[in-house]
């Protein structure tokens, strides 16, 4: 997250103190809550001035179910980023942005911070026909109570993996479906009364989709017996993040290597794993087996940095069997 946009919230935790009402004459059950509520806040502002994030989180979250004012929450959602809780304060963040639409600059900062946290969680979007009597993620109740005629609805981010979606009814079989979120991406829960659970896939970020050709030279570094080769070459994209590649050996020894790569990951900075067959024409043709894992930074053009183990089984004798590679290359996708 950048420092410059975390930085501008964090601020807002000590201006975010919410007017609460004072009592007049005899107090009311919603005076005396009131100012409980506002002894709880400003016991967690002390906690929170002393560096104590914990004791502060904590008393936030008591003042805020005493009176569930939107600048408590932003400080909670707030609190809860600078402790590494991102999926919570993705959440109560978007909660504060829902409810807060008088404060439009401080709910922009916020929506800020929730697009860069989006693109590493995931969202279940949930649509739950009526009735339902609870609605559980992952067994944490996150609707209950819905009306015969209105649709239950909710966005939560969660974090990439599986998850389980469960519908509780009394007037109809329960159902219960594993969900499988990646990271910036939305899936469409969509339960009926008797239908089966349907689930849509939907991106939630505008991402560029991978480049189905890469064109590529790479450079395996050998630091120990201070060799180098070069491989320049061509990548195919099969689907979503896999690719098969071949490529020339250029070196000492003249050779060709084909193999297949997997980019689990979006954005900028794309890790990568592969694995290939090289074959090097050394007194025939001799094949060995090298494997990767590295990275690359860059959209289109982009620069990838590598550490492999190459083998080769069958070489003659002043070639290495096992070798150890540093690769430096540079791609571009088209």
């Amino acid at each position: 997250m950048p420092v410059v946009v975390k930085a501008l919230v964090l601020c807002s935790l000590l201006l975010a103190a919410p007017a609460f009402a004072q009592s007049t004459g005899q107090e009311t059950e919603a005076e005396r809550r009131q100012r409980f509520a506002r002894t709880v806040f400003e016991d967690a502002n002390r906690y929170l001035e002393n560096g104590n994030y914990e004791a502060a989180l904590e008393r936030y979250r008591i003042a805020y179910e005493l009176s569930p004012r939107p600048k408590i929450l932003l400080n909670i959602a707030t609190l809860l980023l600078e402790l590494g809780h991102e999926v919570e304060a993705a959440n109560a963040f978007a909660r504060y942005a829902d409810s807060a639409a008088n404060e439009s600059e401080r709910v922009n900062k916020v929506r800020q911070i929730l697009h860069e946290l989006d693109g590493k969680l995931g969202r279940l979007d949930l649509r739950i026909d009526p009735p339902a009597d609870r609605v559980r993620v992952n067994g944490r109740v996150v609707g209950k109570g819905t009306s015969r005629s209105i649709l239950f609805r909710t966005v939560l981010r969660v974090a990439p993996g599986r998850h389980t979606v469960e519908v509780e009814r009394s007037e109809a079989r329960s159902q219960r479906r594993e969900v499988d979120v990646a990271a910036g991406s939305v899936e469409i829960v969509r339960v009926g009364v008797t239908s089966r659970v349907h689930i849509v896939h939907r991106d939630s970020t505008e991402r560029e989709p991978s480049p189905r050709a890469v064109a590529f030279i790479r450079v395996d570094l050998d630091p120990v017996h201070l060799g180098a080769v070069s491989a320049p070459g061509l990548a195919l994209r099969l689907v979503d993040s896999w690719y098969v590649y071949g490529n020339a050996l250029v070196g000492d020894r003249q050779g060709a290597e084909i193999g297949i790569r997997w980019e689990p990951s979006q954005g900028a900075l794309k890790l990568r794993g592969s694995a290939s067959i090289p074959l090097f024409f050394a007194d025939g043709a001799r094949f060995g087996g090298r494997v990767a894992i590295g990275a690359g930074w860059g959209k289109r053009i982009r620069a990838v940095g590598e550490l492999a183990i190459a083998y080769h089984p069958s070489v003659p004798e002043d070639i290495e069997t096992l070798a150890l590679l540093a690769a430096l290359g540079v791609e571009l996708g088209f």
